[in-house]
């Protein structure tokens, strides 16, 4: 065997190793990113969900002054109308977080996960391979570089968070900490906005989560 064949075949080993290896990485991250979603997926969709009520509060806030700039009196259901259209897209990418929720939650419930999700292995890679060294060695370089960013990122990096639980209950923390930041955030934007309406005009929200 020549020497540039076994320098071949030594790059085709190593890319192969490197393949497999991002990929058993992929299916570590989606199983932790499973299991985050599971563990703080609720906490965080209160969290979204009081952030999108601040905001619709916010928006409601500028439209009347707005219309008293201009000398009128708001009207709340146009007020209503508009701050709902505004918000709408921040609604699809909550529905989107409790779909999510939902499946991370099922598949538990199911006893599996659906790794199916995650792409498969690649067998034969010899014989798909260019037989070109360089061409190799190019993809072996870019392999090392996508592994070093899975590792250097979440939800790879979900992996030191769960293996402590004090993070886990410290997450937990932080989480309610939030959400009760924003309640009270809720609240004064609520007060705010009932001395800007006129007396006996009320808005009701439908709900959409």
């Amino acid at each position: 065997m020549s020497e540039l064949s076994r320098a071949r075949d030594a790059a085709l080993d190593r890319y192969e190793q490197l393949l497999l290896l991002k990929e058993d990485l992929e299916r570590e991250c989606f199983r932790l990113e499973q299991e985050h979603t599971r563990e703080f997926g609720k906490e965080v969709l209160e969290i979204f969900r009081l952030e999108i009520e601040c905001a619709r509060k916010v928006k409601a806030i500028e439209c009347c002054r707005m219309y008293l700039d201009r000398g009128l009196e708001p009207d709340g259901e146009a007020l209503q109308q508009h701050v709902q259209q505004e918000t709408q897209e921040l609604i699809g990418h909550l529905h989107a977080m409790q779909r999510t929720w939902r499946n991370a939650m099922d598949a538990a419930e199911a006893g599996g996960e659906d790794l199916e999700a995650v792409k498969p292995l690649h067998p034969g890679i010899r014989k798909r391979t260019h037989p070109d060294i360089h061409d190799v060695e190019e993809k072996i370089r870019e392999l090392e570089w996508e592994i070093r960013e899975i590792r250097s990122k979440d939800p790879y990096q979900y992996k030191n968070l769960f293996s402590r639980p004090e993070l886990v209950g410290e997450k937990h923390l932080d989480l309610q900490r939030q959400a009760e930041e924003y309640r009270q955030y809720s609240a004064q934007l609520e007060e705010k906005l009932g001395s800007i309406l006129p007396e006996g005009t009320l808005l009701i929200w439908s709900h959409e989560w």
